[in-house]
């Protein structure tokens, strides 16, 4: 019979055994809830669309797209043509689960109608920064917390893609990418048409563009365009009104790149410290001390602006410039200078119109 020592033992020693065993258990929990939280954190699932485009002047036609994500694809709306305009979005489609994971890849193919060529690639997108930018969201136009919800995509001449992501009063560029050029027959895109080749559809596709934007030339395609929209330089908006009773209250910039904004003032991405592409076109609203809104529109000149941004930073010691845009006290014009340090260029052929509104 054991003596009462080493019954007090066994007693300890099985004490000791079973909290080991719940600690390890709860440990084990730990780590097994870790793991199932960093998967639901890379597999958060957010609402969000696709949609394809093209150059307005150099259209495509969109064979198939997909955008990849864990779990399956959400398609590009395919067989159509493209050409509402760089960066713009085209039809949406919703493919798929309603909420689904963010994509970590794209598939591409479409003929480039400018050089009768057929065009396609698989790429992997910056998943890392698409989770991000989507967590982060945005302050959108109504001053309230806004997040991404499509993926859209434009084609160009020479296999260039681009990819943004956007939502109400935001787009962010993601990414550019390289096609190849890819041999195939009209019957693989186009099973039932009664095209007799790739460049019998372009030939006819160009009778139909030229006929909505006039006659184009495709004889002499601008390859690097669509690269030189890219370009950011360090720059910033400055408003200034001659009456000292104006508020500004909202801001609207339209870029070339294709990214553009949309925001109650005061935001700071008006004055974006990471450097802005050229603008291609703004709109203001603003209130004066008797409680009057007024509008405006600005379109930009693309080649005027292009040289006037050039010339100015063709001086190295430039490290900042500013584009100034003043409104006289009548709230009737707004004049346009594009300034540095040491330099300043009046911009003169932008299309402006200014107009009472409504709070």
């Amino acid at each position: 019979m054991a003596s009462k020592n080493e019954i007090n033992k066994i007693s300890f020693l099985a004490i000791i055994f079973l909290t080991s065993f719940i600690v390890s258990c709860q440990n084990n929990s730990v780590s097994i809830n870790n793991k199932e939280n960093a998967k639901s954190n890379t597999m958060k699932k957010y609402e969000w669309t696709t949609s394809g485009q093209a150059d307005r002047f150099y259209p495509a036609f969109l064979h198939k797209g997909n955008f990849i994500y864990e779990g399956g694809e959400a398609s590009v709306p395919g067989n159509r043509r493209l050409g509402k305009g760089w960066g713009e979005s085209g039809s949406t489609h919703i493919s798929g689960e309603e909420f689904k994971p963010l994509p970590y890849a794209f598939s591409v193919a479409w003929i480039s109608l400018a050089e009768k060529k057929y065009f396609k690639g698989t790429f992997e997108l910056p998943k890392d920064t698409i989770v991000s930018l989507f967590q982060k969201g945005f302050i959108d136009s109504y001053g309230e917390n806004g997040t991404y919800d499509e993926f859209k995509l434009c084609v160009a001449p020479g296999g260039v893609v681009v990819v943004w992501i956007a939502g109400i009063g935001r787009t962010t560029e993601i990414g550019r990418y390289q096609a190849t050029e890819a041999e195939i027959t009209i019957e693989e895109i186009m099973p039932d048409s009664s095209y007799e080749s790739v460049e019998n559809y372009c030939d006819k596709a160009y009778e139909y563009v030229s006929e909505e934007i006039g006659n184009i030339n495709w004889d002499t395609i601008p390859y690097g365009r669509w690269d030189d929209y890219r370009v950011k330089y360090k720059w910033e908006p400055k408003f200034i009104f001659k009456d000292e009773s104006v508020i500004l209250t909202e801001v609207a910039g339209e870029f070339i790149n294709g990214e553009d904004y949309y925001v109650i003032v005061p935001n700071s991405i008006i004055q974006n410290p990471n450097g802005q592409a050229i603008p291609k076109h703004y709109k203001l609203e603003w209130k004066n001390g008797n409680e009057d809104y007024f509008g405006s529109r600005i379109y930009f000149d693309e080649e005027e602006l292009k040289i006037a941004f050039n010339k100015l930073f063709e001086d190295k010691e430039t490290l900042n410039i500013d584009l100034f845009f003043s409104v006289d006290k009548y709230n009737s014009d707004i004049s346009i200078i594009l300034k540095s340090d040491s330099d300043s260029i009046p911009i003169t052929n932008s299309k402006i119109r200014i107009y009472e509104t409504s709070n």
